[in-house]
């Protein structure tokens, strides 16, 4: 038999990412696989340990490095930054990344 899984989206308070978490039932709290973050501010939760270890290396208590040339934008992740310029600033050159 095969266990239906629910998601629900949740914010942390640390205006972290938006994290998908899987349950087995709604309000169960029984998340299998889940990796969460070790730093108590953060509260992101990742299904795959390799997507916690990039979080940690990358995202974690980290300022964000890609910063937009127009208008002052600032992300973490540098795919951010390039949809940002598609859609605030269509008419702009790419940074070179």
């Amino acid at each position: 038999m095969r266990t239906a899984f629910f998601f629900q989206w949740s914010v942390s308070q640390a205006q972290g990412p938006r994290v998908r978490r899987r349950s087995a039932e709604p309000g169960s709290g029984s998340e299998p696989h889940a990796h969460p973050c070790p730093n108590p501010n953060c509260g992101a939760v990742y299904s795959l340990r390799r997507n916690l270890q990039r979080h940690l290396r990358l995202e974690c208590g980290q300022e964000p490095r890609f910063k937009c040339p127009v208008c002052g934008f600032r992300s973490k992740r540098r795919n951010n930054l390039h949809n940002h310029m598609l859609v605030r600033h269509p008419d702009a050159p790419l940074p070179a990344m």
